[in-house]
């Protein structure tokens, strides 16, 4: 293409020489005295056949420059993906009713299913098939984190700004689109000049911010909106900054990578994985970029879905066991020798590559060939897709080798999934900075005698001279390398003291001689210690997305049109359902609620509240369910990591939450941007009222709750004083029971009449004041669109309401679900993940016609029988009662069919997953608790530890959110019922002037329009009094951001009788909002029980998880350590993974009682042991009862139970 392009440059420039020769003969023809006109005609006819084919020749180097070479406009064909994509609602421009924003999108129904089955065949593909361990991590991260792995200082774009308007550009951008722009538009470019143009676009990575500067000067590039200079380059870091915490002191950012919250769990990892190298860890997740200037869709977003894994491997031994599997495999690559000699890509064979070192080493060249596969499996055409090895200029100084898969779309060669070996900077970095050492070992067959540096911190010493920082300071010398202990030692020896910098701390500390001692001895090793490397692949699940949308796009013809098809592979397409039967003995359930019954009412076996709460959480952390965020940086409050079975536990209930509502229910799926705006959050009254009371200690600065410094007081005074009378113990309950009605000054007024102070130093606080508890941030480089992190993901659905209207073919009632991130900064966070400042919301706006709230399966559920708890009985001191739901919703007590329906669904869905029906009941919102706006609310509280806890709120909204969305953006969010008869009625009607309008505001006309055609009848009439009394007024505009004087010429506001087709209207709301982090800690503490162990020694910890919810469905144990029963322990393995079964082989010698201990702690519902060749037994966990199967048979035995579609108790009755 490049060389068909030079050649069609010079033969223009020829032709172009040829015409401006001729045209100068021409000239001279006609100031020659005595030449005839058949010479001047025949010299003007050549000119002008000349000027034929320097057209012709014009037009085939503007078609080789701007089409894909079939003679298709480069832009036709994005523009006709692009186009269907939002038309058929697969993703969308966020906040679309507010003017959008650039570079965050939605996913809309149909986007939501593909990436949702991209994900699920990704997770089926590498984690379930490698058996790599999950994780999900916070986006929250503070800043020491990210100084560490480099970001902070690092992740940087070059930025100019016109030097008038402020607006910011990328500056490569700029350069680049100045280059292409005379590449494609400019025909008389000469050869040099357009070579020089591609030398630039081809090392723009490579220049500096000087050398970039130099030539936006040299090239005279202005701003491209308004022509006006532009800056010098600068560096601008591309992180969402925020603060965690109330106190402002903690700076955090939104995650740039998944990766981190990896690194800084490797220790727990490690262990989980009983020690042992290599393994691999994935997350999928949001990742964050602050993009300058985005642009091309999905390809460049602020928000996008990241899949990465982290394979932690011996850097002496980068060998693996399955390389073989795809050394075979030949596809398109592009090394970095070909790419330097100006060549292109080439076919090559995956073995050959790694043999010759063209690939640094197996693990990575494995991967590449499982990223091959993946890709190719997914419906990417193997043609448009490649390898290309990063050259040395793009390479981090660190990695031992990169290669990007790159898949050609008509944006050219988009880098889709990065696999780099990384090395071991990111645990060194991490060691260094946290003072936690990072590392593997390798035990010796033999002791081996070294000479080694040690480093023996006197403790006693460091003690008296930093007291509570001693710890850390002892953590820090340890994790010296030789090189850094060394150079103490020196400075110690010379000066008898140094100062020494404490990361973990954020300052340098004195040390003495006497602190420290540092020497190198002879020692005997039992083992290597060593920092792991690093193999990542990091998929860009939204560039693999909006490829295969590319590649799997084609249009056909009908008789009169161009019909658009979408081409996806069954893979892709196809809906997946985990099923309808769900099986759970009645025994499991009556062992676990007897056993919390007990614990949380401090009866029966005496067991206390704390101590069972205790028990649950330490199994917890212990088995790597869930651990604080951070830990190696001493954690932040708040914030959790889910650990492999935890993070499974959470995907499971997630997958039959999705089937549950969405799949049973029909409901379309939406995905929506974290960031949001600001005005989107003002609309929905989050920014004026999403607050909590909060006091500061009037020395420290530290903040806390005020309601839970008088809660937490209280609560004290009547647990542990027992001197307390009557009448006072009645006054502090009280007080609790209208907590949430307190003002301000009210609750300023008893922390002063209790004299409550600071708990932890006892100084004095302040006066109660409102704090806004969402993460604020700023869109944008400019800083001048402010945003925040959504409170909750409800608003996305909101604002896309009509979209979902159309695609539902403007029928209600519908219902669109989201499941995602939520972030609430907390004041003082506690009580483990059910007050937590990041947490996953699953939420339902069920949007139904005001009129008609009935609902059509609502007898399905009319008969449930379960604990309700409604307002009388409250207010009247009385306790929850079981009731049938289709009597409440009769009697009115359950406002409406739709509210009661999906109550009725809820219960179902907790109580199927494994919560006690004993422990849950739906309590209806007091009158002080409900908004105004809403018709009815009702809470299903889980009883745990900690008493009864909200994990789902079921609220009928009524209209308030649409309406208030509507008056915000000026975009009516309606629909509309049809009559069977048309009606006459009197309407108001407002008829902008858009000629009078236009005159007056310009561009603006439109948002002034559509805010007026929101208004609402009252509000019109309001406009109207006022323009026939003075001609004038002053009318918000909310999407300008101002107000606008309207005259009397520039709006008619009339009452008209009109006959009417249809009924327009808001629909109201019914919202089902499930914490799912709350559900799960309540399924734990329900889940839990212990019994004694066979010789009754000790108590063994049991988690009875439904198999639906269990994080692995079973174990294989070969009973001992015997060639042929490894064998066959070795093929149940392949056939359970064949079928999509997780499960743990465990051929360790450990005892079969220790084995069968240590999986039922971790809630594995059945053990499968190897103790013969033709048959084996299947264990289930709770009754400790055994059957046997033929090996033929026990892979379909165990997924008929681990599906729901057997119980165990029809296993045992066969």
């Amino acid at each position: 293409m490049a060389a068909t392009e030079d050649s069609l440059r010079r033969a223009l420039a020829e032709k172009q020489t040829a015409v401006d020769a001729q045209s100068e003969a021409v000239r001279a023809l006609k100031a020659r005295p005595g030449v005839s006109k058949d010479e001047i005609d025949a010299a003007v006819e050549i000119l002008k056949a000349l000027k034929v084919e320097h057209g012709a020749a014009a037009k085939r180097l503007q078609s080789a420059v701007s089409s894909n070479g079939d003679g298709s406009r480069k832009e036709a064909f994005p523009q006709a993906v692009a186009n269907t994509l939002e038309r058929r609602l697969f993703y969308i421009p966020s906040f679309k009713i507010y003017r959008g924003v650039a570079g965050l999108y939605d996913y809309g129904p149909p986007g939501c299913a593909v990436i949702s089955t991209v994900l699920a065949f990704w997770r089926q593909h590498f984690v379930l098939e490698e058996k790599m361990l999950e994780m999900d991590c916070p986006c929250i991260t503070p800043e020491i984190v990210l100084k560490a792995s480099g970001h902070v200082d690092k992740f940087t774009d070059l930025l100019v700004k016109d030097e008038k308007t402020g607006t910011c550009y990328r500056a490569d951008h700029l350069l680049k689109d100045y280059c292409k722009g005379k590449l494609e538009k400019d025909l008389t470019l000469s050869p040099d000049k357009a070579a020089e143009f591609k030398h630039v676009i081809s090392v723009l990575d490579d220049l500096s911010a000087a050398e970039l500067g130099a030539k936006l000067k040299e090239y005279d590039i202005r701003s491209p909106d308004t022509g006006n200079h532009i800056s010098d380059p600068y560096p601008f870091n591309l992180m969402f900054r925020t603060s965690i915490g109330p106190s402002g002191m903690l700076s955090g950012y939104m995650r740039p990578e998944t990766a981190q919250g990896i690194f800084v769990n490797f220790n727990y990892l490690y262990y989980y994985n009983g020690n042992k190298l290599p393994f691999a860890a994935a997350q999928v997740g949001q990742a964050f970029r602050n993009e300058i200037s985005p642009r091309q869709g999905l390809l460049r977003a602020r928000e996008f879905t990241l899949a990465e894994i982290e394979h932690f491997v011996d850097p002496e031994d980068k060998s693996h066991p399955k390389f073989v599997d795809v050394a075979n495999l030949e596809f398109l690559m592009f090394p970095r020798e070909e790419q330097l000699a100006g060549k292109s890509a080439k076919s090559m064979v995956l073995g050959e590559a790694v043999s010759k070192g063209t690939i640094n080493n197996e693990t990575l060249g494995y991967f590449i060939g499982r990223v091959y596969l993946f890709l190719t499996r997914l419906g990417i055409d193997k043609d448009r897709l490649r390898f290309r090895q990063h050259l040395q200029n793009e390479m981090a100084h660190y990695a031992a080798d990169c290669w990007d898969a790159e898949i050609e779309c008509s944006d050219g060669w988009i880098e889709c999934v990065g696999i780099a070996d990384r090395s071991d900077y990111d645990l060194r970095a991490h060691s260094e900075k946290s003072g936690v050492r990072l590392v593997a070992n390798e035990k010796f067959s033999e002791p081996r005698e070294v000479e080694k540096l040690v480093i023996s911190p006197s403790k006693r010493e460091l003690g008296l001279a930093f007291k509570g920082y001693q710890r850390m300071v002892v953590e820090a010398l340890e994790a010296m390398s030789d090189e850094e202990a060394l150079e103490m030692k020196e400075a110690l020896d010379d000066k008898g003291e140094v100062d020494f910098q404490v990361c973990t701390l954020g300052k340098s500390v004195l040390m003495k001689k006497n602190m420290v001692s540092i020497s190198m001895e002879r020692k005997k090793e039992h083992q290597r210690v060593f920092t792991p490397s690093v193999i990542e692949p990091s998929f860009g699940i939204g560039r693999i997305i909006y490829c295969l949308l590319e590649h799997s796009f084609y249009t056909s013809k009908s008789e009169d049109e161009q019909l658009n098809v979408f081409r996806f592979p069954p893979l892709v397409a196809a809906s997946t359902s985990i099923g309808k039967a769900y099986a759970r003995t009645d025994k499991l359930g009556v062992a676990a609620a007897k056993r919390l019954q007990y614990a949380v009412s401090g009866n029966g076996d005496g067991c206390s509240k704390e101590v069972f709460r205790q028990a649950v959480v330490n199994t917890l952390e212990r088995r790597l369910f869930y651990i604080p965020s951070f830990k190696i940086y001493s954690g932040v409050a708040g914030l959790y990591d889910y650990g492999p079975p935890g993070c499974v536990v959470k995907s499971n209930v997630l997958a039959f939450w999705h089937q549950h509502f969405v799949l049973e229910e029909g409901m379309v799926v939406m995905k929506c941007s974290c960031v949001t705006p600001e005005i989107v959050l003002k609309a929905s009254g989050h920014v004026d009222k999403f607050t909590d009371l909060m006091v500061k200690d009037e020395k420290t600065g530290m903040c806390y709750r005020a309601d839970h410094l008088l809660k937490d007081y209280c609560k004290g005074k009547l647990e542990k004083d027992l001197t307390l009378l009557p009448d006072k113990a009645a006054e502090f309950k009280h007080v609790i029971s209208v907590l949430d009605d307190l003002s301000a000054e009210e609750i300023g007024a008893k922390l002063k009449e209790y004299d409550i102070r600071s708990p932890d130093t006892g100084n004095h606080i302040s006066d109660p004041y409102p704090f806004n508890l969402m993460f604020q941030t700023s869109i944008g480089s400019s800083g001048m669109l402010p945003g925040y992190m959504r409170p909750e993901t409800a608003q996305g659905i909101f604002v896309n309401f009509e979209e979902l209207y159309n695609f539902n073919c403007e029928k209600l009632p519908f219902a669109a679900a989201q499941v995602g991130q939520a972030f609430r900064n907390e004041i003082s966070p506690r009580q483990g993940l059910l007050r937590v400042r990041e947490f996953t919301l699953a939420e339902i706006e069920h949007f139904v016609d005001p009129e008609d709230k009935s609902h059509p399966k609502f007898v399905d559920v009319a008969n449930l029988e379960f604990l309700m708890f409604p307002r009388e009985e409250q207010l009247a001191g009385k306790s929850a009662k079981s009731m049938v739901l289709g009597e409440t919703v009769s009697k009115g007590t359950i406002n409406n069919e739709t509210l009661g329906y999906f109550i009725g669904r809820v219960y179902l869905f907790l109580t199927r997953l494994g919560i006690d029906k004993d422990s849950l009941r739906f309590r209806q919102h007091l009158p002080n608790e409900m908004a105004h706006y809403a018709a009815d609310c009702w809470d299903a509280e889980i009883e745990c530890s900690y008493g009864w806890i909200e994990c789902v709120g079921i609220a009928d909204r009524s209209a308030y959110d649409l309406q208030a969305h509507s008056e915000k953006s000026g975009v009516r969010l309606v629909a509309n019922g049809k009559f069977s008869e048309p009606r006459e009625v009197e309407k108001l009607v407002i008829t902008p002037s858009k000629t009078e309008l236009d005159l007056a505001f310009k561009g603006n006309q439109r948002m002034v329009v559509e805010a007026l055609e929101a208004m609402s009848e009252k509000e019109a009439l309001k406009m109207k009094e006022a323009l026939d009394d003075k001609g004038e007024v002053d009318f918000q505009v909310y999407t300008l951001g101002k107000s606008v004087l309207l005259k009397k010429n520039m709006v008619s506001i009339s009452m008209e009788r009109k006959k009417e087709h249809q009924r327009v209207f808001t629909p109201s709301v019914i919202e089902p909002s499930f914490g799912i982090g709350r559900i799960i800690y309540c399924l734990f503490e329900h889940s839990f029980y212990t019994r004694p162990s066979q010789s009754e020694d000790e108590q063994l910890n049991v988690f009875c998880f439904a198999p639906l919810v269990a994080p692995i469905k079973c174990t294989v144990f070969p009973l001992i350590k015997s060639q042929q029963f490894d064998k066959v322990a070795k093929l149940l393995d392949e056939s359970l993974t064949a079928a999509g079964i997780s499960h743990i082989l465990d051929a360790t010698g450990t005892s079969i009682g220790k084995r069968y201990a240590r999986t039922d702690e971790l809630g594995v519902p059945f053990a499968i042991t190897v103790d013969s060749t033709t048959s084996v037994t299947i264990r289930e966990r709770d009754s400790k009862e055994q059957i046997r199967v033929s090996i033929e048979e026990v892979v379909s035995v165990v997924k008929a139970l681990t599906d729901g579609q057997t119980t165990w108790a029809d296993v045992l009755r066969r």
